[in-house]
């Protein structure tokens, strides 16, 4: 099994091929700040050319399943506009 951590999530990688990736921290409802947001697009596009990583399951430690951006997520989208169109690219990539 191979694992990474970053303060918003968690990816495990099983010996069946299974990603498991656990957003969240358990006290709270989890959400991705501007950094995990990158990282996370990175890592779920690096599982996704592993021919090893048979399926990737997402779910969330904390007590619902995602309560959206971090407040300074939400506050460089409102600041910046040139930042919403690359919020939406990267919301776009991930759910394919």
């Amino acid at each position: 099994m191979t694992s990474r951590s970053a303060a918003d999530f968690t990816i495990k990688v099983d010996d069946q091929g299974v990603a498991h990736v656990v957003l969240g921290q358990p006290d709270r409802m989890p959400a991705l700040g501007v950094g995990g947001a990158r990282e996370i697009a990175r890592l779920c596009a690096e599982l996704g050319a592993q021919s090893a990583v048979r399926s990737i399951f997402v779910c969330s430690r904390g007590w619902d399943s995602c309560a959206g951006g971090t407040p300074e997520l939400v506050d460089s989208m409102l600041s910046d506009e040139a930042s919403r169109p690359r919020v939406m690219r990267w919301i776009s990539t991930v759910t394919q």
